[in-house]
């Protein structure tokens, strides 16, 4: 739920969304290919809704903290900022923990 609540967030489930205002940043999760989990990859690539969720997946298995989430708030919180890193984590994390509740409600 938190993925998903963090992909609505950063491209309304758009695929093929592709941020380059200020970064470069592509797909489901709007990975960044300037140093983040984006790097070394082509933007059609990370373009490929499979591969994008992929490689946020392998990012988020490599946060324990994350595995180890016991609730909703903090599964959403961790994701936001240890593995999704958006410019504004506390405002995100509310945000999109928003959505996350929205979705099971």
């Amino acid at each position: 739920m938190a993925a998903l609540a963090n992909a609505i967030g950063e491209s309304k489930l758009n695929p093929r969304a592709h941020n380059t205002q200020g970064e470069d940043s592509v797909g489901l999760f709007q990975l960044n290919r300037d140093g983040g989990v984006g790097t070394g990859h082509t933007v059609e690539r990370l373009m490929d809704p499979a591969f994008n969720t992929h490689l946020i997946i392998a990012e988020a298995n490599g946060v324990p903290s994350f595995r180890s989430a016991t609730d909703l708030h903090t599964a959403v919180e961790v994701f936001v900022r240890r593995v999704e890193r958006p410019a504004d984590p506390a405002g995100q994390t509310t945000k999109r923990f928003k959505i996350a509740q929205a979705l099971i409600a």
